[in-house]
């Protein structure tokens, strides 16, 4: 079989190795964002905080992101059907393992396995689909691809919060197991075997040990940052660690023979140009997704099943109009979809910022259908323009790139957006209490004892919400209520209690603004890139 670059006829089993290759995706994709709705469960069953939690996602995102440029690389050189089914059954494998973990640190050490066979899932999952199908059909591909890819990870709360709900969260890995399973013997009868490249392609241990290093000091520099305080001589090492790291690792990718990260690749325009607007757009993504669902949760006072219900418009007009994206890319070209993608994300969070805390579920709704059409243009089109302009030499290793790229954004907007949010629903506390102690002193029907009294109360109270950290969720109301029952009249309680819970929701509230408004800046940062890309697919392809 030819290069995918190459290909006019496609092979005659294209939608089964699609339905295939997708089911495996779909495991690895689905695991990114599964987590975020067990975050209130796994907090109270393991007993852990927000902090701990949040190495759950960050381990898997770290790991996986290291990892998918080897993958790519691995499958030219032993196949990529026999990387496929390897890195499907360990997925399967880590994440029985994950299901039976008794504590956080035995959980995080077995997504860290679930993540290595994700990394290998997803990139060549790419690989096959583009040599499965012919030249004039690779906007169709990547499109479809890109949808699954979506619509997987958009879905992942939803799922969640459904097994949540009606099992327990031990269910959101005990679902792979089965579907893993077929997976694996789908791919085993249906996919072929191809090796592109069986001399140089080899594990690059030196690569991935910095890249690793890097965005693990990165990483723990920017969730410990609000913790150990930013100007902490601790964050600046490892801030300085991580710049020094970065170097290193290009230095030596730079150097090595069959390096993981083939930096040549970036002097094609249409690669970097839809390489660093996937970085961009992935630390958008990456904590957005998880903010919606601390929200409902947080803020609206939603369970976890009504946490997912709201994110499923998003995810459902993702599935129905990124095939249709697909199309207009082979038509149209990268250029105007990934422009129109970048400018509907930042409406979409822009949008998402100004909720409060009368907002409804219908609210989230209207702005997960901008939100999902926004992924349904910009994953598409970036996917497609950065593939389509490579050599065929070098589709693993590109396609590994593209992957990482997003996943490294995943991983720096997961970390970022939850210290930006841990430390504005502080102070979102913090004005909360400030507000309670003016209101309650300004209360002259209460005698001056009781006064002092719930002072005491909702400071004890904000004391204890900093101390634990747990979902960054507390109410002032409910323990004033139980602590002056029967002392003070039940009219003016009632009135008193639902007045604190009032301006504590209210607060609450506002802590997302900022946390929803900066990944909207951030996106429009890469809508300048949008226009290097070509006007139809393989404007800038590289010769042979």
């Amino acid at each position: 079989m030819t290069a995918p670059s190459q290909t006019t006829t496609g092979h005659p089993r294209k939608w089964w190795i699609l339905i295939a290759v997708s089911l495996g995706m779909i495991l690895g994709l689905l695991d990114i964002s599964v987590v975020n709705i067990a975050i209130p469960a796994l907090i109270r069953d393991l007993h852990t905080t927000v902090g701990g939690v949040s190495w759950v996602l960050n381990a898997y995102n770290i790991a996986q992101a290291v990892l998918l440029l080897s993958f790519g690389r691995l499958a030219d050189r032993y196949g990529q059907r026999l990387m496929f089914v390897a890195s499907l059954a360990l997925f399967t494998l880590a994440s029985l393992a994950c299901g039976l973990a008794g504590s956080i640190e035995q959980l995080v050490a077995f997504r860290i396995i679930q993540a290595i066979g994700a990394a290998g899932m997803v990139p060549i999952s790419l690989i096959i689909l583009l040599g499965a199908f012919p030249s004039y059909q690779h906007g169709l591909a990547t499109g479809l691809w890109a949808s699954i890819g979506t619509v997987a990870a958009i879905a992942g709360p939803p799922v969640g919060g459904l097994l949540i709900e009606y099992a327990s969260w031990h269910w959101i890995f005990f679902m792979n197991v089965p579907v893993g399973i077929a997976a694996v013997v789908m791919a085993l009868l249906l996919v072929p075997e191809i090796r592109r490249d069986t001399k140089s392609a080899s594990l690059d241990l030196p690569g991935i040990a910095l890249s690793t290093a890097a965005l693990f000091c990165l990483t723990l520099a920017i969730v410990q940052g609000n913790t150990w305080r930013w100007g902490s001589p601790v964050i600046v090492s490892l801030l300085v660690a991580a710049v020094v790291l970065v170097g290193l690792f290009l230095l030596w990718e730079h150097r090595f023979r069959s390096p993981m990260f083939e930096l040549s690749l970036f002097k094609i325009r249409a690669f970097s140009s839809s390489n660093a607007m996937g970085v961009i757009g992935g630390v958008g993504m990456g904590g957005v997704t998880l903010l919606m669902v601390l929200f409902m949760v947080n803020v609206l006072g939603y369970n976890e099943l009504w946490a997912a219900i709201g994110m499923i418009p998003a995810a459902f007009t993702s599935m129905v109009l990124t095939p249709f994206s697909g199309r207009l890319v082979d038509r149209l070209g990268p250029r105007q979809l990934a422009a129109a993608g970048t400018v509907l994300f930042a409406v979409a969070f822009a949008l998402f910022s100004q909720m409060r805390a009368d907002s409804t579920i219908w609210d989230i709704a209207w702005r997960g259908v901008i939100m999902g059409t926004a992924m349904s243009l910009h994953m598409p089109a970036l996917t497609a323009a950065g593939m389509t302009s490579l050599p065929s030499r070098s589709s693993g290793v590109g396609s590994g790139m593209i992957s990482m790229g997003r996943q490294v954004g995943a991983v720096i907007g997961v970390a970022l957006l939850l210290s930006i949010y841990g430390q504005t629903a502080w102070q979102g506390a913090e004005n909360a209490a400030e507000r309670a102690t003016a209101y309650v002193t300004a209360q002259e029907r209460l005698e001056p004892s009781i006064r002092e009294e719930i002072v005491a109360i909702v400071t004890e109270t904000t004391r204890e919400h900093a101390a634990t950290a747990a979902a960054g969720s507390f109410d002032l109301g409910p323990p004033v209520a139980a602590a002056l029952g029967g002392r003070v009249d039940s009219g003016t309680l009632a009135a008193i209690s639902a007045d604190l819970t009032a301006l504590t929701d209210d607060e609450q509230s506002k802590a997302f603004l900022w946390p929803f408004l900066i990944p909207g800046i951030v996106a429009l940062l890469g809508l300048p890139l949008a226009f290097l890309l070509g006007r139809r697919l393989g404007d800038h392809r590289v010769a042979e």
